[in-house]
């Protein structure tokens, strides 16, 4: 596994070992020693959704779910001092703009920097994006993303998650594994 964003399709038939393979793939990372800067971050698509804006929301619940319960230990993105060094880049813009208030009335700045924080957090996309470019600057850990099963889904949601694997390989600096069946692959 390199820092470079990474987005790999593996395709095979009903039954050829793709969801196997990943298993493999970490198994493998952890006999070797990788694991440990590696964010491994699963999610089955195997059930239905009935749009493809509820299927990204999914996902992204899920993202933040695993990270949240999973690698706590190594950020505990609940808490206002993890939120601070996540989203540095948008704090360092708003005290900036809101200098003034922050030497003449810090209570009123720390309120306004608590909404500010919530705001942020609020935002999934960037709050993911946020999270693994922190990951990757500051503990040298590069997120593994695999979204597998998609090919149980309508084609326009297996369109939509292999667009929005390339887009987390590619925002996030991640590394996404889709799998999905030959014939679906073949379809685009």
């Amino acid at each position: 596994l390199s820092n470079d964003t990474h987005s790999a399709l593996i395709v095979g038939h009903i039954g050829s070992g793709k969801t196997t393979l990943v298993k493999y793939l970490r198994a493998h990372c952890v006999h070797y020693g990788i694991i440990s800067n590696t964010i491994w971050i699963y999610i089955n698509l195997m059930t239905t959704t009935t749009s493809i804006k509820k299927m990204e929301n999914e996902i992204e619940l899920r993202i933040l779910e695993i990270l949240k319960n999973e690698y706590i230990n190594i950020l505990d993105i609940e808490s206002f001092d993890s939120a601070l060094k996540v989203f540095s880049r948008e704090i360092r813009a708003f005290s900036n703009i809101h200098k003034q208030t922050k030497e003449h009335e810090p209570t009123k700045y720390n309120i306004r920097l608590e909404q500010e924080l919530e705001r942020l957090t609020n935002e999934r996309d960037l709050r993911i994006m946020r999270i693994f470019e922190y990951l990757r600057s500051s503990k040298g850990m590069i997120p593994v993303l695999i979204l597998d099963n998609i090919d149980r889904q309508p084609d326009d949601m297996q369109r939509a998650v292999i667009h929005l694997g390339d887009h987390k390989a590619y925002w996030n600096h991640a590394l996404v594994m889709v799998t999905l069946r030959e014939t679906t692959y073949e379809k685009f």
